[in-house]
C-alpha cells in the first residue's frame, strides 16, 4: 500500500493514512472495527462506499480488510486504475 500512497499521491490526498504498530492488540483498530479485525492494511469508511465494494461492518462502521478488495475499493471510489495482473 505503501507503493501505491506514493505512486497516486491524490489518493495520500484524499484518504486519512494512519500507520499503526505492528504487534497485536492494535488497539487503535480494536476499538474502531473489533477485536477480530487486527489486520492490516484495512480501509474504514467514513460514508457509504459504492455497492460495489463488499464491506464487513462492526457496530456500524463499514470497513474492508482484504487487500484485493482494498484495490478494488480505490478503483471504483478513486478512481485508481486496477492493479497489474
Amino acid at each position: 500500500m505503501e507503493g501505491l500512497l506514493t505512486s497516486f499521491p491524490s489518493l495520500a490526498e484524499q484518504i486519512d493514512v494512519k500507520r499503526i504498530a505492528w504487534p497485536k492488540p492494535r488497539t487503535q483498530l480494536v476499538e474502531i472495527i473489533g477485536e477480530g479485525h487486527q489486520s492490516v492494511p484495512v480501509l474504514v469508511f467514513g460514508a457509504q462506499p459504492s455497492k460495489e465494494i463488499k464491506v464487513k461492518s462492526h457496530n456500524g462502521v463499514l470497513f474492508v480488510d482484504d487487500k484485493d478488495e482494498i484495490l478494488h475499493a480505490f478503483t471504483i471510489q478513486y478512481g485508481i486504475p486496477h492493479p497489474h495482473p
